[in-house]
């Protein structure tokens, strides 16, 4: 008997025949769905759950798209594809039922809220319009993906509560008019956008709607970036915010008396925003001002608690205040001084934690302490300050730190450089790691047991100094200047090599020379004591006096 030759299977084969019966089963599986799809119109007044209100015969569902061409009335729970209300027809919701629209929602006649709920849950965007403007009693939005986005083509009212609950609500140029007793809530990783970037008009936060109900989560973000040059587009101040981001031309906040952002506030480039909170704002998370940005803080305190990023500039108009529970950083660009203090105050919840300086920094009142106020050795920045109340640490390993004038108060301050430009009072000690410089006024201590501890070269062109200095580098160093008059010198330098060398002549009230060298200098510089002279290392008189 002749046996017939068994054929085998390929592994292509065999890879072809798998994908097919997995189509096969994928086309089984979505077919009853894509058959069901239909267009239903309303043929007669009647109840939506009624097949002899539509035509086809039939209740119209999830996959369906809808046309209200009578009087309708929502008598159940029903979802519905896309839906449109004719002109001059009625869908009416009754009692507390519920619509879920997985697409567009178009009035062009009258939607009757009732107590009930529309929910737009859709995979694609989807668009509230129609010619008609609609009142919603609770609208909420619940698409597939935080991508997703509901979209306004018309201004719309919420009579009772409104709620993101994902994805994207656009409000385009369109207007959402809420009530004072709902509430509208955000949940994370939400997006409220107002206004588009090719549009002049001026949407606002959804309004009427109070503080007390209003409820953004901190991850949630509403945008503002309407396109008006003119007038800009105000941020209210009525909700407090979770991340907010300005990215309208000369935006401004409506002036309540206080405001809170609970995550962070991002200043777009080139945006002048101007927080008009009257009495005090807080901003939790982050401060970002970018390239060509100006931000200007309004309110009588600024309270900031997370890291501020200033690419642009910052005015704080009065009092900012640095109160994180964590260490805290200030950068920005190298260049021109574009953070602006009118006063700062640095109180951290936890006493021990550092406030970062990485960048120009300006305090043109009051400087009060209570941290670690610190400017690392990798930047060389400038700050600016005067009337210092110190009851923390004060370093800066690097750059230049200016004294305008005022007063220096309470605990020991550490700089690498520092200038002095009009009257000034030391309330406590101060150690300079480089140049002490003085351009203007007289400088003084408030006792005694106070000392001026220079590292580097002192110069002094302003009026007299009655404090003590302390050279105490560990390389040579210079005292020079316009001004002759100094309070007591002590030389105390790191190594007995080093010197300390006249570049003027200088009248003092006490000279001690405990390690190091003191020279007179090539020069005919006088060196006048009034008091005592204590030397227990070495003078060089010099060709001086």
């Amino acid at each position: 008997m002749m046996k017939h030759k068994e054929l085998k299977e390929t592994p292509s084969q065999r890879t072809q025949i798998f994908i097919m019966k997995k189509l096969t089963l994928l086309l089984l599986a979505i077919l009853p769905f894509i058959a069901m799809a239909t267009n239903y119109t309303s043929t007669a007044n009647g109840n939506w759950s009624s097949s002899s209100t539509w035509s086809p015969s039939g209740v119209p569902g999830s996959t369906d798209t809808v046309t209200i061409a009578n009087m309708v009335t929502l008598d159940a729970n029903e979802s519905v594809y896309s839906i449109t209300i004719n002109s001059s027809k009625t869908l009416t919701v009754s009692g507390s039922n519920t619509l879920t629209v997985y697409r567009n929602f178009t009035n062009n006649g009258t939607f009757t809220y009732s107590t009930g709920t529309v929910t737009f849950a859709g995979s694609v965007n989807q668009i509230i319009g129609g010619s008609s403007t609609t009142t919603f009693y609770n609208l909420t939005t619940n698409p597939s993906a935080s991508t997703d986005s509901v979209s306004l083509s018309k201004a719309i009212h919420i009579n009772n509560n409104f709620t993101i609950s994902e994805g994207v609500f656009a409000c385009a140029t369109f207007s959402i008019t809420g009530n004072t007793t709902g509430t509208m809530s955000m949940a994370s990783g939400t997006t409220l956008v107002l206004g588009l970037t090719s549009s002049s008009t001026l949407p606002g936060f959804p309004s009427t709607f109070t503080t007390a109900h209003i409820s953004l989560d901190s991850a949630s973000t509403v945008v503002y970036q309407a396109n008006n040059t003119s007038t800009g587009q105000t941020v209210s101040g009525t909700p407090y915010y979770g991340n907010l981001l300005v990215t309208t031309s000369s935006a401004g906040t409506s002036g309540v008396s206080k405001s809170c952002i609970k995550g962070n506030l991002t200043i777009a480039s080139g945006v002048t925003f101007k927080n008009n909170t009257i009495n005090y704002d807080t901003i939790k998370g982050n401060l970002i001002i970018n390239s060509g940005a100006t931000y200007y803080a309004y309110a009588a305190a600024e309270y900031l608690q997370g890291n501020v990023t200033n690419n642009g500039t910052y005015h704080g108009v009065y009092t900012t205040v640095f109160d994180g529970s964590t260490n805290q950083i200030l950068s920005g660009v190298n260049g021109p001084i574009n953070t602006l203090f009118n006063g700062l105050s640095l109180t951290p919840k936890v006493s021990t934690d550092t406030t970062f300086i990485e960048a120009n920094v300006k305090i043109g009142s009051t400087f009060d302490n209570s941290g670690t106020f610190f400017v690392p050795a990798a930047y060389n920045d400038s700050v600016i300050m005067e009337n210092v109340n110190n009851l923390g640490t004060i370093t800066a390993q690097n750059g230049v730190a200016y004294i305008l004038s005022g007063q220096l108060k309470d605990n020991l301050y550490s700089f690498h450089k520092m200038t002095v430009g009009s009257a000034c009072t030391q309330y406590a000690s101060i150690a300079i790691a480089s140049d002490f410089t003085i351009l203007a006024g007289t400088y003084s201590d408030y006792s005694t047991a106070y000392t001026l501890n220079v590292g580097g070269n002192y110069i002094s062109n302003g009026g007299a100094v009655s404090a003590t200095v302390i050279m105490n580098g560990s390389h040579n160093q210079t005292i020079s200047g316009t001004s002759s008059d100094m309070g007591s010198i002590q030389i105390n330098q790191s190594s007995s090599t080093d010197t300390v060398t006249l570049g003027s002549s200088i009248n003092v009230w006490n000279v001690t020379i405990t390690q190091g060298n003191l020279n007179g200098g090539s020069s005919n510089y006088n060196l006048t004591f009034l008091h005592e002279w204590t030397n227990n290392a070495n003078f060089i008189p010099g060709n001086g006096t």
